[in-house]
């Protein structure tokens, strides 16, 4: 027997290499070398093909959003932060209006792909002379978990389709962070 179990084995071609991470994922490469000016010999090139499962090799595909007119939006951690964010929170920063942008502005630092993002462009307009390192760890100890420990939640995604929303697939660990905040994500999405 091999490196690498015989599922994992029968996917390997020529020209291609298996890498593990050692907890027993499997990855499938493309090997080449490439010349390059000034090295006495040419230097090895690895692509990424795809995860080696059992059913053979997911090979990864980028999708075009531009023209596709597919969507992808961060949802779980920023949905979290906005339910676990405590009334005494919004309260301390004056107005709703301005206390809503200092917390969208706490979650798009945090997220760039935030889906708070679709209804508004920029969060942080309305935040001068708002310390958002400050608000953060006062919003963390308010609702007694760190940004740390949310940002698994990152995973979870909103995929918008020709206008429809679809929630992606939680995981165990993500599951996990729900059960323990107390945080419900909602999937009627608007």
């Amino acid at each position: 027997m091999g490196r690498f179990p015989a599922w994992a084995e029968r996917q390997k071609r020529k020209g291609t290499v298996i890498k593990s991470d050692g907890k027993g994922h499997y990855s499938l490469y493309k090997n080449s070398s490439k010349r390059v000016p000034g090295k006495k010999h040419p230097q090895p090139v690895q692509t990424y093909i795809g995860a080696i499962t059992p059913d053979g090799v997911m090979e990864r595909f980028d999708i075009n959003r531009e023209s596709s007119g597919i969507r992808i939006w961060e949802y779980g951690f920023s949905y979290a932060l906005q339910a676990l964010a405590p009334p005494s929170f919004m309260k301390d920063l004056g107005s709703e209006d301005r206390a809503i942008s200092v917390l969208g502005c706490l979650i798009v630092s945090e997220s760039d792909e935030s889906y708070l993002y679709r209804s508004r462009s920029s969060w942080c307009d309305g935040c001068d002379g708002t310390c958002i390192s400050l608000q953060r760890k006062k919003l963390e100890r308010l609702m007694g978990f760190t940004f740390e420990h949310l940002a698994p939640l990152k995973r979870i995604r909103l995929a918008e389709i020709g206008g429809q929303l679809v929630m992606t697939e939680i995981g165990a660990l993500q599951k996990r962070i729900l059960e323990e905040t107390g945080v419900e994500l909602p999937w009627d999405i608007q």
